[in-house]
């Protein structure tokens, strides 16, 4: 047995032991990051603890709606072989936007669906306000074709005899002659010669941005 001053020795290294534990342990904090408040201090945590949840939260976030659209022209010759090739996005218009708002939410208003492309000879930039195409030079229905989701494509192939020239625009519309215009793009001119087929096929995806 430890005499009394072995037991006193034995005490004091323990005392020691506990109180170096004590120092290396991590404190405990709040949520937001204050140290956390001593016996007598509750009153103190309760406050920062209602403090953390009450503070605002971000909102939840939306996916808005967004279009796309991008085009693919090919000129194909006599023989059937394909001459060029040009593949590139468009701008949508103003006016395909206000359409395409009211087709899908408006119940007062029965809007068509763009049905239509057309190839002109224009040769001024896109803009937002257009509402037509520069110089027209041929329109016909368009072959409406299911994708992924969102995801759809319309096209028409122009036959040798129509639309010939250099074609330097396209767009698609929502009636035969006139109407409104859903989006319009000019390039560098492909030179459609009288014997010359030129499809043009527009692929629209409607993505969650």
């Amino acid at each position: 047995m430890p005499s009394p001053l072995g037991w006193t020795l034995i005490a004091i290294v323990i005392t020691c032991f506990l109180a170096l534990r004590r120092r290396r342990r991590t404190p405990l904090r709040l949520a937001d990051g204050a140290p956390l408040p001593d016996e007598f201090d509750w009153a103190a945590f309760a406050r920062g603890a209602r403090e953390v949840a009450e503070r605002p939260r971000p909102p939840n976030r939306e996916r808005p709606m967004g279009f796309v659209a991008e085009w693919d022209l090919e000129l194909v010759g006599p023989d059937g072989v394909a001459k060029e090739r040009r593949h590139f996005k468009n701008l949508i218009v103003n006016a395909g936007l206000n359409r395409a708002k009211d087709r899908l939410f408006n119940p007062a208003t029965v809007a068509t669906v763009f049905g239509y492309v057309a190839i002109g000879t224009g040769a001024l930039a896109e803009t937002p306000v257009d509402v037509a195409l520069g110089t027209e030079a041929a329109r016909d229905a368009v072959a409406y074709t299911t994708g992924g989701t969102g995801v759809c494509t319309v096209d028409h192939t122009f036959p040798a005899g129509v639309g010939t020239g250099a074609i330097t625009e396209v767009g698609l519309f929502d009636d035969p002659a006139a109407g409104n215009m859903f989006n319009r793009k000019t390039f560098p001119a492909i030179n459609k010669t009288a014997g010359d087929a030129l499809k043009a096929s527009c692929t629209i995806t409607l993505i969650a941005a």
